[in-house]
């Protein structure tokens, strides 16, 4: 059985005072994203007869943004679980091509396991999205690559699958709560729980003999 590694509890209280403390913050860098993607998707469903072509750069466009903020949303979180202040910057700073392919590459290798695990009866899907889930947050907090972040996932969420499955599963339906009022819900939900994951990052990667360096 899992040995409690970190409560999912005190995962979510931690969540929700680091939201509110940065609040502001949140909703001013959640409306660029939303602006941003959903302008992008917009003009790429408008264009897709009449201009097949800027459909395609504006569907680019989309994927490159939506792999640029992915990273950035990350180092945002990591820097307000350190304690430190964010800036809107944080959203496009210090990211380089190389990272981002590092990024993308640990991604979609994790987005193929699950879907080999789901494949395997379900079950190993769950556990495995409960194992690797945290191979995005190395590359970008400790510069590995796609393998070894998964390896290393792998090590710190050792014992910590079903408290990770729970946190999980309430990340869920704080989302839906966020969704279903009227959408406005999410500028608190989606920072509150990714804000808990991160927590949960530092926690499980703080554990002896377990740190990277």
């Amino acid at each position: 059985m899992d040995q409690k590694k970190f409560s999912w509890e005190e995962a979510i209280k931690l969540g929700w005072k680091a939201t509110l403390d940065h609040l502001g913050f949140f909703i001013k860098a959640m409306i660029i994203v939303f602006v941003i993607s959903i302008s992008l998707g917009m003009v790429t469903k408008m264009t897709e007869k009449s201009v097949p072509v800027l459909s395609l750069i504006t569907n680019l466009m989309g994927v490159f943004f939506s792999l640029l903020f992915g990273v950035g949303l990350i180092k945002i979180y990591l820097k307000i679980c350190d304690g430190k202040v964010p800036e809107l910057r944080d959203l496009l700073s210090g990211i380089t091509p190389g990272l981002m392919l590092r990024y993308l590459a640990a991604a979609l290798f994790y987005s193929l396991i699950f879907l080999g695990g789901l494949i395997l009866l379900i079950i190993p899907g769950i556990i495995w999205l409960m194992q690797f889930q945290f191979c995005t947050y190395l590359v970008i907090d400790k510069g590995l690559g796609p393998i070894a972040a998964l390896k290393k996932s792998s090590g710190i969420t050792k014992g910590a699958k079903w408290d990770l499955f729970i946190l999980t599963c309430l990340s869920v339906l704080i989302n839906l709560a966020g969704l279903l009022a009227l959408g406005i819900g999410l500028f608190i939900t989606m920072p509150l729980t990714m804000l808990a994951l991160t927590s949960v990052y530092r926690k499980l990667l703080s554990e002896p003999g377990l740190a990277v360096t």
